[in-house]
């Protein structure tokens, strides 16, 4: 069953307003718009409308970072406003501060404020973190289970506070005060947070390497059912982890616009490999896809019919695939890591999957591409994510460049793509790192600098597609590790 008919559109129907009267059709943040609308507006107005243009070594105004002073995290995060917030610690001063890019000047300027007590002594350990629908984003820290910090500061950029649910002090932590250092974390509807968590000693009753719950109306954590396999010849749920999480509207099984999650293992799920099942496989077999739905409390791993997930000739550590996004089609289009080089295109509605390069890059010879962390679907309808390598059908030598593939089922260009390289002087930019991606309403998308340089790498895409559908978080990507 395709999953226009499990979701009740079809591919030619056109019923839920257009862009031009999108405010008029498309509900507003903090509000969810159901999966029919979101997928018509965006196969409507996700289109590509000119190329878009790399640039490299930009302060866009104002550098996020002097020398070695300010620590900036993979943590960017795009706003209901359509700016891009960028938390950072500085070293120099010990204290908190909150950058914006702002599309309207087309800069990124720092913003005052009020800075709550306690924040600055844990700002620099925020590991992961997600706009929710509270008004705040959210910052978890890495902190293992010794206690339950974590930061949290206001879309309108007015206010940075820490939060302490450990309400069982001096007492034990139980599991409703507390998650395990975070990887990642993603927004659900009706006010939650699903944190993706693992820790080195994972050998509790309940286990560490788990995913949790942030229920915001409680302020407590629940165990869920999804545990992470193991990483060692017992199967023994331990971490650290790498996870591709990606949430497709629509698929969840009972009254919810979140959806179910999907998970596109680079380490880790092993085939047979849950703990407790009592099977011990091949750490360099093959792996499997994670399916997890929030609303059921139910996981699920599966094969989807059509891939090959094996990983001969690589052991356990060694990356499956290294980012992952949802397409403008609805299926999960993941990007390859050592193990796989090729994209691999998950379709959740009927669990098949395509893999292909789509004639985008070749892999013969001495053509080489390794992704780098973190995919984005843009508003072109387009996914895209920093890589580097060799690909002589686009550029001499080894370069930076953003690999792309139109996702928008509806596109004359469908499933084709490109290499974009950054420099066209072939200047290999590998200290901006593909981490922290973020898209503003002008279509400006900012990627992570890295410590040696305040610069930052930008891709500015041309598009008419009406901002506000990018705040649904399965196309916020705000799920940084």
């Amino acid at each position: 069953m395709s999953r226009y008919s499990r979701w009740g559109f079809f591919k030619n129907k056109r019923n839920a307003g257009t862009l031009a009267n999108v405010d008029n059709f498309y509900p507003k943040y903090p509000d969810l718009p159901s999966s029919d609308i979101f997928y018509t507006f965006i196969r409507d107005g996700y289109i590509r409308r000119s190329d878009p243009v790399a640039n490299v070594n930009t302060t866009l105004g104002a550098p996020l970072k002097t020398g070695v002073t300010r620590l900036l995290k993979d943590m960017q995060y795009t706003m209901p406003d359509g700016s891009i917030a960028l938390p950072t610690y500085n070293d120099s001063t010990s204290s908190a501060e909150l950058f914006k890019y702002d599309p309207d000047a087309g800069n990124i300027t720092q913003t005052s404020p009020t800075v709550g007590t306690g924040v600055d002594a844990i700002i620099s350990s925020a590991v992961t973190g997600c706009l929710v629908y509270n008004g705040n984003v959210h910052l978890y820290i890495d902190q293992g289970n010794t206690n339950v910090d974590y930061i949290r500061f206001k879309t309108d950029y007015s206010a940075i506070n820490k939060v302490n649910t450990h309400s069982n002090s001096p007492g034990p932590i139980l599991i409703e005060d507390a998650y395990p250092d975070p990887q990642k974390c993603i927004a659900l509807e009706n006010d939650k947070v699903l944190i993706f968590s693992a820790d080195i000693n994972a050998n509790t009753s309940p286990t560490d390497a788990r995913c949790v719950i942030h229920d915001l109306a409680t302020d407590k954590f629940s165990n869920t059912t999804f545990q992470y396999d193991g990483v060692d010849n017992t199967v023994v749920v331990t971490g650290p982890f790498d996870l591709n999480v990606v949430q497709v509207p629509g698929s969840q099984s009972i009254g919810s616009e979140s959806g179910n999650v999907y998970i596109i293992p680079q380490e880790g799920f092993l085939l047979n490999g849950e703990p407790g099942s009592g099977t011990v496989p091949a750490l360099d077999g093959p792996r499997c896809i994670v399916e997890f739905d929030p609303g059921a409390n139910v996981t699920t791993r599966f094969t989807p019919t059509g891939a090959d997930l094996t990983t001969t000739g690589f052991n356990k550590d060694d990356k499956l695939y290294i980012g992952s996004t949802l397409g403008v089609d609805g299926n999960v289009y993941a990007f390859p890591g050592e193990v796989k080089k090729d994209i691999f295109v998950l379709d959740p509605s009927n669990r098949t999957a395509t893999q292909s390069t789509f004639g985008i890059f070749n892999t013969t010879g001495a053509n080489t591409i390794q992704c780098q962390a973190e995919a984005i679907t843009a508003s072109d309808g387009y996914a895209y994510i920093r890589a580097t390598g060799v690909q002589p059908d686009y550029f001499t030598g080894t370069q930076d460049f953003w690999l792309a593939i139109d996702t928008n089922p509806d596109s004359n260009t469908y499933q084709t793509g490109t290499c974009i390289p950054i420099d066209n002087d072939g200047i290999v930019t590998t200290e901006q790192l593909g981490k922290g991606l973020a898209i503003a309403k002008d279509g400006l998308i900012i990627s992570h600098p890295q410590s040696s340089s305040p610069n930052i790498c930008t891709l500015q895409i041309n598009s008419n597609a009406g901002f506000a559908i990018s705040y649904h978080p399965a196309l916020l990507n705000n799920i940084n590790d």
